[in-house]
């Protein structure tokens, strides 16, 4: 594909002015498509590498060679490059044009002179440079390679993917996986097949529905397995749509564990009744996956919190979902490091 798109997105990522619209464009990008995905990797990895390196002083001479440089004449042949240069480069025009000129022979006259005359900067063993003082950029510590170090290819990727930075960058999704009980949770392949599935985000992308889920009338109903094993009945779920409860019970034949009071009181409030009769609920009830994990106290108590419902119907959530090597990598020191840190 032509990458010029994702580069422009990135670019205005990196400097702040990219708007929501285009941020969802880019992350659709980078999820459908490897090449974009390894384009945003590599500038990431290379963005580390600048933010590793020492921190040196130039030598005091410096300020008077600047000078130096300062008082020298402008020449015309400076000049006459800049006029057979292209009108645009990478859509930024002429005057885009005339700042790379300027920056790369300023950087080369610095970088040539000092070398010349002081040997600086100086290059270690390795061959890195040891001073890149004036990329250094101010900011709050960042993962960069030393932190995702593993013995699993396969997790170390996914580690250094642009996936889990998207992770770790969401607040509700880093809380919620910095839980040792929620990451065990969701290391259990029903689980994932839980929440990922289609019926499942539908429910939880109903606002009302997140309302009656946090309550605890409703909490307890789910975990009623009798009453929530109901919800693969057409007639238990073609009563509750029409608001007859008691119908609905003796359709299913079912005997539930909760009194009969309290299941007429929950029923009775505007917000359950409503979405017990919601067909995305109802859907998403009769899966045998979302009715296994509802027997997990763990699993219901994930639904109650609005946070965790944030997070699970989140877009970086669910994009980890789909990588084979999310499940592995909840287990890994390096994954458990990331979520832990405030």
């Amino acid at each position: 594909m032509n990458l010029k798109r994702v580069d422009e997105l990135i670019d205005a990522r990196r400097d702040g002015t990219l708007g929501a619209g285009a941020e969802a464009e880019l992350n659709t990008l980078i999820d459908r498509n490897p090449e974009a995905r390894r384009r945003v990797q590599d500038l990431a990895r290379l963005s580390d590498a600048l933010d590793v390196l020492e921190e040196e002083q130039p030598p005091a001479m410096m300020p008077g060679v600047l000078q130096r440089i300062s008082e020298l004449p402008a020449r015309r042949p400076a000049a006459r490059v800049i006029q057979w240069m292209p009108r645009s480069v990478n859509g930024g025009g002429m005057v885009m044009a005339k700042k790379v000129m300027f920056g790369v022979a300023a950087v080369a006259a610095l970088v040539l002179i000092s070398v010349a005359i002081t040997g600086y900067p100086h290059v270690n063993s390795s061959g890195t440079l040891g001073a890149i003082s004036a990329a250094k950029r101010a900011q709050a510590p960042q993962i960069n390679a030393a932190d995702v170090k593993t013995t699993d290819p396969q997790v170390q990727e996914f580690l250094q993917s642009d996936t889990f930075d998207r992770l770790v960058k969401d607040s509700n999704v880093k809380k919620m996986l910095s839980d040792p009980g929620v990451r065990a949770m969701l290391a259990d392949a029903g689980i994932q097949s839980a929440i990922k599935g289609r019926a499942f985000q539908a429910a939880i992308a109903d606002a009302n529905i997140q309302t009656a889920l946090s309550s605890k009338a409703l909490q307890s109903m789910l975990a009623d397995s009798a009453f929530v094993a109901a919800f693969s009945k057409a007639d238990f779920c073609a009563a509750l749509a029409k608001g007859d409860l008691q119908s609905a019970l003796a359709s299913a034949g079912i005997q539930s564990g909760l009194a009969k009071s309290d299941l007429e009181a929950a029923f009775a409030k505007d917000n359950i009744s409503s979405a017990l009769a919601s067909s995305a609920l109802q859907t998403a009830l009769a899966d045998a996956n979302i009715q296994a994990a509802l027997a997990q106290s763990g699993f219901r108590d994930m639904l109650a919190s609005s946070n965790m419902m944030a997070a699970l119907s989140s877009s970086a959530f669910n994009a980890a979902l789909q990588s084979k090597a999310f499940t592995a990598s909840l287990s890994s020191s390096q994954f458990v490091s990331a979520f832990s840190r405030q």
